[in-house]
């Protein structure tokens, strides 16, 4: 008997739901282009000039959250998926510009705020040049945080999303091989070098 196509999205979904990571690439494969639609969509809504770092993030973000909470559990209806994975990136979309673009309080950054959750060794102010006499100036003018944004830009997607798993969801390296399914060691190395790489090009900062 052949299956509909029903019948194998629900196999699939059901797969993702019990962490099967070959069912979830598949799903996040397929899911893509739905998502990245609904992402513009909402960027447009919103007035928010749709730049690929800023949708790549986003579709991240959904991917992470429907993940990581098991929201493919909460499917009753097959047929309601792509309806409901567009209103999940829709969501999704409204809150990032809500706390990344619209927030004015996100213009500055804490100096004593660690950058990764695993090393207490280093702080955003240990990343900046030792001779800087006015670090609060600095923050408001906003300089210091563009610089950092731009040397991130630079990352691979890879990359960003390991820093952004670390550094502003407070996981462990540990968590991050799980959640990537890639050695411990791996994530340790990456970010190392990220966090070696942004301590020497931010110290030219002025």
């Amino acid at each position: 008997m052949v299956k509909s196509a029903i019948m194998i999205t629900e196999e699939l979904l059901k797969k993702c739901v019990q962490k099967d990571r070959s069912a979830w690439e598949k799903f996040a494969v397929s899911s893509s282009t739905l998502v990245l639609k609904s992402i513009k969509y909402k960027l447009k809504k919103l007035g928010v000039r749709s730049s690929k770092n800023i949708v790549q993030d986003i579709s991240q973000e959904v991917f992470l959250s429907i993940w990581e909470k098991n929201k493919l559990s909460k499917i009753d209806d097959i047929r309601c998926l792509k309806g409901w994975l567009a209103i999940v990136s829709i969501n999704t979309t409204s809150n990032y510009c809500r706390k990344n673009v619209f927030n004015e309080d996100q213009k500055t950054l804490s100096l004593d705020k660690y950058l990764s959750p695993d090393d207490y060794s280093l702080k955003y102010k240990d990343v900046l040049p030792s001779g800087a006499r006015d670090l609060d100036k600095i923050l408001e003018e906003n300089e210091f945080k563009v610089n950092l944004e731009k040397e991130l830009a630079e990352l691979s997607s890879k990359q960003k999303l390991i820093l952004k798993l670390n550094l502003y969801n407070g996981k462990t390296h540990k968590d991050i091989g799980n959640i990537m399914n890639i050695p411990e060691g791996t994530v340790s190395a990456i970010i190392s070098r990220i966090r070696k790489k942004l301590k020497k090009n931010l110290q030219g900062f002025s």
